[in-house]
Formats: C-alpha cells, structure tokens, sequence
C-alpha cells in the first residue's frame, strides 16, 4: 500500500471522508470507497480541503522539477523542503 499525502505541503497528516458498510458475519464495520474523488479529503497540517497523492510518485515529480535549471531559488527551497517531507513521510 503506497502512503498518501498532502498534495499541497506533502504532510502525511490526512484523513478523508468513506463510507462503510455492516458485515453482519463478521460482525463488523468494513470500510469502503476511501480515497475516492466523491469523497473529500483533508489535511490538518495545511487546515483544509486538499487532494491526496501517493508520495512515491509526488517525490519523483519533485526530483524531476528540481532538476530544471531555470528555477528560482524559491521554488528550489520549496522543492527542497517537500522533499525532506516526503522523505520523512515514506520513511516512518
């Protein structure tokens, strides 16, 4: 299962609204739909309604636009640091 994280700050501090449905063999809730887009999804480091991303994939988004040379050196900064976020996040 891949982590998922804050599209905007790449917080690993989400949550999203799901669904779920009574087994009564089981005799327990199973949750279903979770991480779809009809439901919303939340970070609370960022306080708001955001978009999850898997963080394997947002990490190699980053490397590959901080590879580019035109950038300024407050992109590069922001790159830096969700980088060292996404690290720490797939790293736990």
């Amino acid at each position: 299962m891949s982590i998922k994280v804050c599209d905007i700050c790449a917080g690993s501090n989400v949550w999203a609204e799901a669904n779920a449905k009574w087994d009564s063999e089981k005799n327990e809730w199973v949750l279903k739909n979770v991480f779809l887009d009809e439901f919303p999804t939340y970070c609370d480091d960022c306080c708001g309604q955001i978009d999850i991303l898997d963080a394997d994939e947002m990490l190699v988004n980053v490397i590959n636009e901080r590879e580019n040379d035109d950038l300024s050196v407050e992109r590069a900064e922001e790159l830096d640091e969700l980088y060292l976020r996404l690290d720490e996040a797939i790293n736990k």
